[in-house]
């Protein structure tokens, strides 16, 4: 039980994005993040995920989102903050 704890993390912010062609480690493949609801909002979004990964997305609009969600060959991907400060980037299909 104490293992499953340590296991455990709790999420302090979470974001959806897109590879185009599918590989986060590839420099060449294209890094998408949905387009924002408001500029602040995205310029947040935009800071924090550029401050963990050091990857410099480009901004979707909502038809081009929907576009690549539909391409089979990019995949969906989450970055993910957690309390403790360390963060991790996840396949949308492993959970």
């Amino acid at each position: 039980m104490k293992g499953e704890q340590n296991l455990r993390r709790n999420i302090y912010c979470s974001l959806d994005f897109i590879v185009r062609n599918g590989n986060v480690e590839d420099e060449e493949d294209e890094t998408y993040l949905q387009s924002p609801d408001s500029w602040i909002g995205g310029f947040g979004r935009y800071t924090w995920f550029v401050k963990l990964t050091g990857i410099k997305p480009s901004i979707a609009s909502s038809r081009f989102w929907e576009k690549m969600l539909e391409e089979e060959k990019n995949k969906v991907m989450k970055l993910i903050e957690y309390t403790d400060k360390s963060w991790a980037i996840v396949d949308q299909k492993d959970g």
